[in-house]
């Protein structure tokens, strides 16, 4: 928030949180709008192929969303308040992953299996992430590779 002006960053979004709370609403509208794509381009294998490449492909290009997810989700933890709404992502988020999922695997709908496939990519993920934040050398596409085979 360098050169930010405290005033309009209250008015705006009602305190700092807020405006965090906002970036990773955005962040997680434009991961959205790329898997919704996605769906609409593939299905199948190439589909859970697909996802695997772009999810990836996120987190090479955009290491700073790795941060702020981890801050947002720590704050969401330290603050009561913010709880609802972090939780809220999380589950969209997830939800999102299990309907890629459920189409992979033939279907329209998410069953719980779906869900559950999801919440472990999704952790996955995240835990991915933050291995490549502390170390940028981390072999990323490897590690996709052996989720992959897991999976």
């Amino acid at each position: 928030m360098a050169q930010a002006n405290h005033g309009l960053v209250h008015y705006y979004f009602g305190s700092k949180d807020g405006l965090l709370l906002e970036m990773v609403r955005r962040s997680a509208a434009i991961y959205g709008e790329q898997f919704a794509s996605l769906e609409r381009e593939a299905s199948g294998p190439e589909l859970a192929s697909k996802a695997m490449a772009t999810s990836t492909a996120i987190l090479r290009a955009d290491p700073d969303r790795t941060r702020l997810h981890a801050e947002l989700v720590s704050l969401g933890l330290r603050r009561p308040e913010l709880h609802p709404e972090i939780a809220a992502l999380i589950i969209d988020t997830t939800e999102r992953t299990a309907k890629l999922v459920a189409i992979a695997r033939g279907r329209q709908e998410a069953t719980d299996d779906d869900r559950a496939t999801a919440a472990v990519l999704r952790s996955a993920f995240d835990g991915l992430a933050m291995q490549l934040a502390y170390d940028p050398g981390f072999d990323l596409e490897g590690a996709v590779e052996v989720l992959k085979r897991i999976l």
